[in-house]
């Protein structure tokens, strides 16, 4: 029988909103300068808190491999997800069409509401909207970089439920008062 994890022996990044990935090697560490995390050992658990950003979880179904990204619309535009796929080829010798990952939740793209100069940032993911803005689909645009990292679409698996829509989640737009969901990974 596995043991339970605990989060406090979690290695932690030190979000910064961009699309810098580390290797992790040791527990109860926070990374500093990176928006993702990646490791090899069993029982090491990856941890990070969200609100209306996305976790996208990347996972290695041949090598014991595993990653965990913190996906903004910052991290996104920066590539964070294909940054993660890159880290495990690296690190790992992973190869993406052996990879599965997981996306969501966060807040969907009919209620991510964008000005004009972020969703310049994302040709093709973000949409005009009746109040002169724009809505963002950071789903469409993760998965597309997975997609375009050699993910099979197949592997690529989103958890439908919106931040903004729902009274069960954290969400920073919907209610601004700093609380988060976490999500916590780690190889057996």
């Amino acid at each position: 029988m596995a043991r339970p994890l605990d989060p406090a022996e979690a290695a932690t990044a030190a979000m910064v909103h961009g699309a810098q990935v580390a290797r992790v090697d040791t527990a109860g560490v926070t990374v500093s300068g990176v928006d993702g995390l990646v490791s090899d050992r069993p029982g090491l658990p990856l941890l990070a808190s969200f609100a209306d950003c996305y976790p996208v979880i990347v996972y290695d179904r041949n090598r014991p491999a595993v990653g965990l990204a913190h996906a903004g619309w910052r991290g996104t535009a920066a590539g964070i997800a294909g940054e993660l796929v890159r880290t495990l080829e690296r690190e790992y010798g992973s190869r993406p069409a052996d990879l599965v990952a997981g996306i969501g939740p966060g807040i969907c793209g009919d209620c991510y509401q964008v000005g004009q100069e972020v969703a310049e940032r994302f040709d093709g993911f973000a949409r005009p909207d009746e109040e002169r803005r724009f809505r963002l689909d950071l789903v469409a645009a993760n998965r597309a970089q997975l997609e375009a990292s050699g993910v099979p679409a197949a592997g690529i698996h989103v958890h439908g439920a919106c931040t903004f829509e729902s009274a069960h989640l954290p969400s920073h737009r919907r209610r601004p008062d700093g609380a988060r969901f976490y999500c916590l990974v780690a190889l057996r």
